[in-house]
């Protein structure tokens, strides 16, 4: 089974994605996981902490930039749904997930 075809093994589990406008708003240092695409030199999205990994939570937030020139709106959307199969089967991200999509894991 690929893993964009996921069931959501906790239907419990809420993804619930916010809007980042980059460093300015703080966040992306420490424990948890940074997502980049390879033409941004800062990361398009980021998860805090490995909650998601080790407990069940009602919700994960997902913190995301902004469509732009370079991330669309077609790349995000996929890109968010590459991320939350990842999330849900509760797979560690690494290297590439996607295309244009790579996971960088701080723990």
């Amino acid at each position: 089974m690929d893993l964009l075809d996921y069931e959501r093994p906790h239907e419990l589990t809420k993804i619930e994605w916010h809007e980042w406008y980059g460093e300015r708003d703080g966040g992306v240092s420490g424990h948890g996981v940074n997502y980049y695409h390879p033409q941004r030199g800062s990361p398009v999205a980021w998860v805090k902490g490995f909650e998601w990994l080790h407990c069940n939570p009602d919700k994960i937030i997902v913190w995301c930039i902004k469509p732009d020139d370079i991330c669309t709106l077609e790349y995000l959307s996929e890109m968010k749904r590459t991320i939350e199969a990842h999330l849900v089967n509760k797979k560690v991200p690494k290297g590439a997930i996607g295309e244009n999509l790579f996971a960088d894991v701080n723990g």
